[in-house]
């Protein structure tokens, strides 16, 4: 039921970026999912990188189709990311999944917009963070989950890895530190 539902929020919610025309990364636990690493959740994260002017019309768009969000309260700043919550109802169960669109204007989340790739995910065609984004965004977040996220998603792409990109951006986000206490965690080097 709570599967069918977030696939229903994510086929909503990419309709209403395509429709605006604004450019997206699935990030957070789903995109973990689609990259290989299952683990249950009960949002969708969405990194864009758009204009207020943008903004104001994804709220509205969202709302047409089905979401809810209360500005005051589904509003929260986190260093360099406008996180925005929007709610979408699960009839059956009474409760709702949330579709946190995360509005980041920083060329590192350009890059990660531009990097990803289209993906399927319960029939619904989206763009996806690239295996090495996903890693370096668990790394900035640094909590428990997003640790084990980031290791077993190092663990799966191994091999397949751009290692020198992971570096190079590590460097520069100033996580170095993050992803070598990974790499000792994990199951080999990247």
């Amino acid at each position: 039921m709570l599967g069918s539902s977030l696939v229903e929020a994510l086929r909503r919610g990419v309709e209403a970026f395509q429709e605006l025309g604004i450019e997206y990364a699935l990030v957070g636990g789903v995109a973990a999912t689609v990259r290989g690493r299952l683990r249950s959740t009960r949002d969708c994260d969405v990194l864009v990188v758009a204009s207020r002017q943008d903004l104001s019309a994804l709220k509205a768009e969202l709302r047409e189709r089905g979401f809810s969000h209360l500005d005051r309260a589904d509003r929260h700043v986190i260093e360099d990311v406008v996180l925005y919550r929007f709610w979408f109802p699960v009839e059956e169960s009474g409760f709702s999944l949330s579709l946190d669109v995360q509005a980041g204007g920083s060329d590192y989340h350009r890059e990660v917009v531009l990097r990803a790739t289209a993906e399927t995910f319960g029939a619904v065609e989206l763009q996806v963070a690239s295996r090495e984004d996903l890693i370096l965004l668990k790394l900035l977040a640094w909590r428990p989950i997003d640790r084990a996220d980031a290791i077993d998603l190092a663990a799966l792409g191994s091999p397949s890895l751009d290692h020198r990109y992971l570096h190079k951006r590590a460097e520069q986000l100033g996580i170095v530190h993050r992803l070598e206490e990974l790499l000792r965690e994990g199951q080999g080097e990247i």
